[in-house]
């Protein structure tokens, strides 16, 4: 009875292993929500042992404060705190939610603000970290045998071997299908269970790698530094396969060359690079206990290479994973910057990687807050970027964007501690299976911290997740020891043995939380199901629920912005049914309401200030009396919208028609010229982000102003870019040739 919470939390920490990566990765709400549930009940079993033993026994390591602070850090960011401190800690952020303020508002009735721009996305965020540290401290304060090391790393090459054959399968089949649904993204590369190949690399190279550890950890080291006999690498190739427990030994040697062949096919140029980087890392730091080892490390290498080769020429249609591999050659190309529509490629890459360090520098201590890169990038677009991204595809600088330089420190603090810990005991270890998992797994982790320089890996829960178990096995492993057939720990450990009415009461408190923690994580799912506002592309889910859907989610979330911007959609299509200039007003209102609540949770999200400008826009016409102070609020909040997204043509053009209105209404020849030239300044941009939308400028503006004013101040000339130069010609040509001019 006493040893069942402990069997059951062991469990559901391989219930873990095995479910995330099957469930596409984890990557959507009713995924990640089920993960954290399960691990509340994981870590919540340990406690309760606790209170049964009458004592609370924890591992001291040196990162525990500092993982501490860090996640006390993340959490502070979704508090209100009064404008005032904000002011002081992150002006900027002060500064964008004083610009969804209504002219001539003072800045007192903003109320309390936190620092994250977008809490509720950081919380989210936060728990999903929260639940992968758990999952750590859990391994390295409660496995202990080698029994269930063995079965923690079982688990993964067995689940790391599925997605491979997975993958085959669905590519010799051609229906790249993941389980229900048919992958939009799928191609000649495997991708498993993942819905991006590049994501299956991830967790294969961090597979692969434990996988090589634990094959070494096999092999029998001489006691003698100069054995009298010399062995060859092929004696020690059969002497590995006669082994006892040669059944698991056969597993392990073959499940691992079918794991490396999977990061060779999933054409992954980052896994690849970061696959080659672990495996040196790793073979350099033990470079000194497994020197007699080499051959047959070689040996390993060439027969992975061998039998990638023969499983890519299998067919002729697999070549194209050689094709991807030649752009590794194109230094050239991928350093060029060339004044075009970029793809999703490395130019374009690099391009967001200089805008995400000029995007620090004005969040540079505390960040914007966990899960607000995708909403505030687009102030940083360049007008000839094509496409959105809803992260960095480089972890690091977007964790530095998102958490600050303070963040950032805690984090590599926590990392410089644990690996100085592990690689200072391990250098002094000499037996195999502390050295050889222990370095396989720190080079698991290296890979993915390199492929994480290119790629978002650790935003897929997944990866994510086995990189914290990677990363506990590594400790638990390197601190176990064998002595005299006894099995001992040499982690430091302080133990708490307070009158079990305390104790119980402690553990009662901390399941509450929990318990608190776990019924937020489910409202949030209740919500999302309700009212998608997340991506979640493998279920069918209504993305315009019905208003009663979306009223039931606020109720359950009332902090989502996403959802109150899509109560604003229902209103506008209520009030589109309405002839009635009252019904028109009233749900105009409902409206306003609606989307200033949205912009109060996150006041840098383009499309709801455009919402706004427009529901302005529609009261001065309904409030003829009241038409400036509304015109006035519409232009601050189409301004915000092409201030937050530099691309934003449609609320673009709406600004410039508001100017051009206010040059048609101007009594003053000083005032209509003004208003006229920002109506022309706005209508060029549109023109420089859509070469073509010329035609629809012109018919726009020309009930209002000369045809050759028009043509000289709105199409661009002269001052630009070969491209756009070009392009620009042949558009003032058709408009000339058009007007008869």
């Amino acid at each position: 009875m006493v040893r069942l919470p402990d069997q059951i939390g062991f469990c559901l920490l391989l219930f873990l292993i095995v479910f995330t990566p099957l469930a596409f990765g984890s990557v959507h709400t009713w995924a990640y929500t089920l993960t954290e549930c399960v691990a509340l009940l994981m870590i919540s079993c340990p406690l309760l042992q606790a209170a049964i033993k009458g004592e609370f026994v924890w591992v001291k390591a040196p990162f525990n404060a500092c993982v501490l602070v860090l996640l006390a850090y993340l959490f502070l960011q979704t508090l209100p705190l009064p404008a005032s401190l904000i002011a002081n800690l992150s002006p900027e952020t002060l500064a964008d939610h004083a610009r969804r303020l209504a002219p001539g508002e003072p800045l007192s009735s903003m109320g309390n603000i936190s620092l994250s721009l977008n809490p509720r996305k950081t919380w989210v965020d936060w728990s999903k970290i929260a639940t992968y540290f758990a999952v750590f401290f859990y391994i390295v304060n409660r496995v202990r045998t080698r029994r269930e090391i063995n079965l923690l790393i079982a688990a993964i090459l067995s689940v790391a071997c599925f997605e491979v054959l997975y993958g085959l399968w669905g590519k010799v089949e051609g229906t790249y299908t993941i389980w229900w649904w048919q992958n939009k993204f799928g191609g000649p590369h495997i991708s498993g269970t993942y819905i991006n190949s590049n994501h299956l690399a991830g967790y294969l190279e961090m597979a692969a790698l434990l996988g090589v550890g634990f094959v070494f950890s096999f092999f029998k080291r001489s006691r003698s530094r100069k054995p009298l006999v010399k062995i060859s690498w092929g004696m020690r190739a059969l002497e590995f396969f006669q082994n006892r427990g040669s059944s698991f030994q056969l597993f392990a040697f073959y499940s691992t060359l079918l794991i490396l062949s999977g990061v060779f096919l999933t054409a992954s140029r980052g896994g690849m690079l970061a696959l080659s980087g672990g495996l040196i890392f790793a073979g350099a730091a033990s470079f000194r206990q497994w020197r007699p080892y080499l051959k047959p490390t070689y040996l390993a290498l060439i027969l992975v290479a061998a039998l990638s080769a023969a499983w890519v020429l299998q067919g002729e249609e697999t070549l194209s994973v050689f094709d991807r591999y030649k752009t590794l050659f194109s230094v050239g190309d991928l350093l060029r910057d060339e004044q075009k529509a970029y793809s999703n490629e490395f130019p374009l890459r690099l391009r967001l990687y200089r805008d995400l360090i000029a995007a620090s520098r004005d969040y540079p201590f505390f960040g914007i807050g966990l899960g607000s890169f995708s909403e505030l990038y687009p102030k940083y677009y360049p007008p000839n970027i094509v496409g959105s991204f809803q992260y960095a595809h480089n972890d690091w600088l977007q964790w530095l964007l998102e958490t600050g330089w303070i963040g950032l420190a805690l984090l590599a603090a926590a990392m410089i501690f644990f690996v100085a810990s592990c690689g200072r005991l391990l250098r002094k270890r000499d037996d195999p299976y502390a050295v050889g998992i222990g370095w396989g797994a720190l080079g698991g982790l290296t890979a993915l911290f390199l492929h994480s320089f290119v790629d978002f890996n650790l935003h897929i829960p997944a990866n994510a997740l086995l990189f914290f178990v990677l990363a506990g096995i590594a400790y638990v492993t390197i601190h176990n020891q064998v002595h005299q057939g006894q099995e001992t720990s040499l982690l430091p450990t302080r133990t708490l043995r307070p009158a079990k009415p305390v104790l119980w009461g402690a553990v009662a408190g901390m399941v509450l939380i929990f318990g608190m923690f776990g019924t937020w994580s489910l409202k949030h799912l209740r919500a999302e199901n309700l009212c998608p506002t997340e991506v979640n592309s493998t279920l069918t889910l209504e993305k315009n629920p019905p208003l009663d859907d979306i009223k039931k989610a606020l109720i359950l979330e009332p902090n989502n912005a996403e959802c109150w911007g899509k109560l604003a959609l229902q209103f506008e299509k209520l009030k589109r049914l309405e002839p009635k200039n009252f019904f028109q007003k009233y749900y105009t209102e409902k409206n306003v309401q609606a989307l200033t609540e949205a912009l109060r949770l996150n006041p840098i999200r383009s499309y709801h200030h455009a919402l706004l400008g427009r529901e302005y826009f529609h009261l001065s016409l309904l409030e003829p009396e009241s038409s400036r102070k509304w015109l006035d609020r519409s232009y601050r909040s189409y301004e915000n919208a092409v201030y937050y997204d530099r691309r934003k043509s449609g609320a673009i053009l709406t600004a410039a028609n508001i100017w051009l209105d206010y040059a048609k209404g101007a009594t003053r020849p000083d005032h209509k010229v003004m208003f006229s030239e920002k109506a022309f300044a706005l209508m060029k941009v549109i023109v420089r982000l859509r070469p073509f939308f010329w035609k629809y400028a012109l018919d726009t503006a020309f009930p209002y102003y000369s045809k050759l004013d028009l043509v000289t101040k709105v199409i661009p000339g002269p001052g630009e870019s070969d491209e756009f130069k070009k392009l620009n010609l042949r558009a003032r040509q058709r408009v000339l040739k058009r007007l008869g001019l």
